[in-house]
């Protein structure tokens, strides 16, 4: 059985929902498939935390300008699921503290240096071999996250296939043009997405 749509979006996680939810409000008819139950994967797993980009400063520079649009994107879309919000405490070798600086100041990132004398936490050789960087950042209930865009998805007539696992993608004159499903089913989009989480290199292999 063939179908068509404009995009295909495989996996039903947060990424997967959200991007869902943003092409089908430009219009666009659109397919999520996923191979377990909506949200089953990484979203379930995760803690919640939606970072300010500073975890990822020094070895993921490319992506701390995205972490700080997530933080104004969740903050505006999902205020009923916000469950802390608040500043997370950083852990800095002493030696690398002046570079950890320099590199929040370069993203403007509001932070504060915090002096601990005694955290029950840890072990005392840290506290004495390490800065603390207060850096404000949030934490969300995915549960709450996913009814919210599932509700969405489906106001805006997004489509689900759920329990079925992609078998291959489908390739037409060197262009990307739908999935196979292990059902048997062909399915054509025009665009497809994967947001499988750690599902992807799979898929794509």
């Amino acid at each position: 059985m063939k179908r068509k749509f404009d995009t295909i979006i495989v996996g039903a996680g947060i990424a997967g929902l959200l991007t869902a939810l943003r092409l089908s409000q430009k219009g666009q008819k659109i397919l999520v498939v996923e191979k377990d139950k909506v949200g089953s994967g990484a979203t379930a797993a995760n803690h919640g935390t939606i970072h300010s980009g500073a975890h990822y400063m020094e070895h993921f520079p490319n992506i701390v300008n995205s972490c700080i649009e997530a933080q104004s994107l969740f903050s505006s879309l999902f205020q009923s699921a916000r469950l802390l919000s608040g500043n997370s405490i950083h852990v800095v070798k002493s030696e690398n503290y002046t570079n950890f600086e320099n590199l929040l100041k370069t993203y403007h990132l509001e932070h504060n240096e915090v002096v601990a004398d005694s955290i029950p936490e840890l072990d005392s050789r840290i506290l004495k071999s390490s800065k603390f960087v207060s850096i404000k950042e949030s934490i969300y209930s995915s549960r709450e996250i996913l009814g919210i865009l599932l509700s969405y998805c489906l106001a805006n007539k997004v489509k689900f296939i759920l329990g079925d696992t992609v078998r291959g993608i489908v390739v037409k004159s060197n262009l990307v043009s739908g999935i196979y499903l292990s059902s048997g089913q062909q399915i054509n989009g025009k665009n497809v997405v994967i947001a499988a989480g750690l599902g992807t290199q799979k898929i794509l292999g």
